[in-house]
């Protein structure tokens, strides 16, 4: 399995790191729009939070949802579609979790994404940077040899666009 991460960026202006787990070997740029459920409307506050979806057989499924979300004193964390948290540490991880104020849930659903994902394959070794360890490596569609669109409906891939 290959997997890509992005960032998005949700109404209170937070920060998570969203994940795309596939059997092909790929990096997502960006969706349109904004993939994953807006985790501040949910009232998960917290640092190092993220998002795990997995793209498989044309479907986007929504695998799990983690951080070291923050509750008020004496109260529990919010239950989401029927699904309570755990501690990550708890909870089935690879690798396993090594902080226990993280918490996780526990999906395998359909995505209801209805929007567009760039992606990028094969990455062009002439944008490789020449120290790897002081220049980060590239990672927009310009270093990228061919770049396409997906157009997802409630989670299914119903197209494919080439835009390079």
């Amino acid at each position: 399995m290959h997997h890509s991460c992005h960032e998005v960026t949700f109404a209170d202006g937070s920060v998570c790191d969203v994940y795309v787990l596939a059997d092909e070997d790929f990096v997502v740029f960006g969706t349109e729009p904004a993939l994953g459920p807006d985790m501040s409307r949910l009232g998960l506050r917290g640092a190092r939070r993220s998002i795990h979806y997995r793209l498989e057989n044309g479907q986007l499924w929504l695998e799990s949802l983690m951080g070291e979300f923050r509750c008020r004193l004496f109260r529990a964390l919010p239950v989401i579609d029927g699904v309570k948290a755990v501690r990550s540490c708890e909870a089935d991880n690879d690798p396993p979790c090594d902080n226990p104020r993280m918490w996780q849930y526990t999906f395998h659903r359909l995505a209801d994404f209805t929007g567009t994902m760039l992606i990028g394959r094969d990455f062009d070794p002439r944008f490789w940077p020449k120290d790897d360890r002081i220049t980060p490596v590239p990672c927009t569609p310009e270093v990228y040899r061919r770049v396409e669109r997906l157009h997802f409906a409630a989670g299914r891939l119903v197209r494919r666009e080439w835009v390079k």
